[in-house]
């Protein structure tokens, strides 16, 4: 009877120790597939992030290059509209330049109609201060 028992405990821990080793065996396995399985996700999730910031990089070149293209495009309707400002302010200038010398010139024409009447005046003074002696004298 000894022989039997030691025989059916050497069974039995010898399943037992099989059977340990399948769920050590089982663990690891669970482990590296859940290892794997992380790997894969954060692969995933970095790829995801790649493309979101790739797309993220084109959005943000394409808004800048229509920002630029806006910039250009005003910048050539404003080319004229400044060009004909310019040019109004410069005839704008060249009138009143025009106007100046035009009023500086009639002033002058008084100051000298006005010279010369007074000097027609003070003539005609003389003349008569020299007339009523001659009046007189052969009066």
């Amino acid at each position: 009877m000894g022989d039997e028992v030691k025989e059916k405990i050497s069974e039995h821990t010898s399943k037992i120790e099989k059977a340990q080793q399948a769920l050590e065996a089982a663990i690891e396995a669970a482990k590296e597939a859940t290892k794997a399985g992380l790997d894969e996700k954060m692969s995933k999730n970095e790829e995801n992030k790649n493309e979101q910031l790739r797309e993220m990089m084109n959005a943000l070149t394409e808004h800048s290059d229509r920002i630029k293209n806006v910039r250009n495009n005003l910048d050539e309707k404003m080319k004229p509209k400044a060009q004909q400002i310019l040019e109004n302010m410069t005839k704008k200038e060249e009138a009143a330049r025009e106007l100046l010398a035009k009023q500086e010139a009639e002033r002058k024409m008084k100051v000298e109609e006005t010279k010369k009447k007074g000097d027609l005046v003070r003539m005609n003074k003389e003349k008569l201060a020299a007339e009523p002696s001659l009046t007189t004298e052969s009066a």
